[in-house]
């Protein structure tokens, strides 16, 4: 979790990728209270709480594994 909140933001909502992975805009949702929703990476797993006004954080790490098969595809090396 070494992004800033600021960068996080930049990535999700100004170029549609996932700031954990880099990977094409993806998530699953889930539960939700308040104005936020808590989601999921579809590709990395790492997951993040978003809300209005473009706020996001990340709340959990992306899978070790998952992680290393995302950025290896994104390079064309295998994974």
């Amino acid at each position: 979790m070494s992004k800033t909140e600021e960068q996080m933001r930049y990535e999700f909502y100004e170029l549609a990728q996932m700031p954990c992975c880099g990977g094409e805009r993806g998530f699953y949702n889930g539960p939700r209270g308040g104005a936020c929703t808590n989601i999921m990476c579809g590709h990395c797993g790492a997951t993040f709480n978003i809300g209005p006004r473009e706020f996001i954080q990340q709340i959990g790490e992306p899978d070790a594994e998952a992680l290393a098969k995302v950025q290896a595809s994104s390079t064309g090396a295998p994974a």
